[in-house]
């Protein structure tokens, strides 16, 4: 096996089935890279690490038969791919697995599901199985449907990225086995997103997905998540390793009594007048009421005991006198 680089930027491999091109810096891809008659066996492609910027939409050419692209570790610019070139990968028409892990540029990212639409719906993938897009800095899905042109999508790889839920459309995609969201931000899943998970078990096919290593918050809906971690038939990997961010683990044997005792109770608030009061204005009126009983108390006690002074007093000036009169005639009999 031979390959040869020519001036003109192309790459040339006669009987390769394999090419591995990668560690070079090359931020544009010329036309036709791969040249014209050297791709009839080639299967495998791998072009990471080369410090891409641009794709052009005539780069790849030839290439029918490949059946593993690779473009892992590059600065891919999105506003070069989805807007000015849709069907970069539109020649790849034997293409199961597609790896873009860490394959784009920071800047602009927050509109690459919508490129990346663009990208699935015009270059017809419709024999793609395997798509990673791991370490993108994804965290808002600005096109919900942006996985749907990928008909026979099996493993969706977005781990590592900055998630925070299902926020794409998973029934369009017929033949989904496999989600992988592991390591990324997500802290609570609400009660349409694990529907959505089981729904897509109602066309007898089966559902597996990874949520290790996320950072689940004890009271964002994460009740919802325990029942549904008990009832789902969705196979959840990794599952022991799932807890809420406040976890005080009581049983290691028992993955989930994380989520038993650490929900905190939300606090009820009693209506004052027009506005919400707190439970700390009431235990205030309490403690203001109880002061006033006592100070009604100290003042009724205060004004009963000035009555009965006058009648102490008589009594013991009667006592006293009685005393002396007694002690008088014991002198006299003296």
């Amino acid at each position: 096996m031979q390959i040869v680089k020519t001036d003109m930027g192309h790459l040339r491999c006669d009987q390769c089935m394999v090419l591995i091109f990668t560690g070079n810096s090359m931020p544009e891809l010329p036309t036709n890279i791969i040249g014209v008659n050297s791709t009839k066996k080639l299967r495998f492609l791998d072009m990471s690490n080369n410090g891409i910027q641009e794709i052009k939409g005539k780069s790849f050419h030839h290439v029918s038969n490949v059946e593993r692209l690779i473009l892992n570790n590059n600065q891919i610019g999105l506003n070069g791919i989805g807007l000015n070139h849709p069907r970069v990968f539109s020649n790849f028409e034997s293409l199961i697995e597609l790896h873009l892990t860490d394959a784009f540029a920071d800047e602009g990212v927050m509109n690459i599901t919508a490129d990346l639409h663009q990208v699935f719906t015009y270059s017809n993938l419709s024999r793609l199985a395997k798509l990673h897009l791991e370490q993108n800095e994804m965290s808002v899905i600005m096109e919900p449907r942006v996985f749907c042109p990928l008909i026979r999508l099996l493993d969706l790889h977005l781990s590592n990225n900055k998630l925070t839920g299902i926020d794409f459309d998973i029934k369009c995609m017929q033949h989904l086995r496999f989600i992988d969201l592991e390591g990324n931000h997500i802290r609570g899943l609400p009660e349409e997103q694990l529907s959505a998970l089981d729904g897509v078990l109602s066309n007898n096919r089966s559902l597996a997905i990874d949520l290790s290593n996320n950072p689940f918050s004890c009271g964002c809906n994460i009740e919802n998540l325990y029942s549904w971690l008990r009832t789902t038939e969705v196979s959840v990997r990794n599952s022991e390793s799932i807890r809420c961010s406040q976890d005080l683990q009581k049983n290691p044997l028992d993955p989930y009594a994380a989520y038993r005792n650490d929900c905190p109770t939300p606090i009820r608030t009693t209506l004052i007048d027009s506005g919400h009061g707190g439970h700390k204005l009431v235990m205030l009126f309490v403690f203001c009421a109880v002061i006033a009983f006592l100070g009604v108390v100290v003042y009724v006690s205060r004004f009963g005991l000035k009555r009965l002074r006058p009648e102490f007093n008589t009594s013991s000036r009667k006592i006293l006198y009685t005393t002396i009169d007694k002690c008088e005639e014991q002198e006299i009999h003296v």
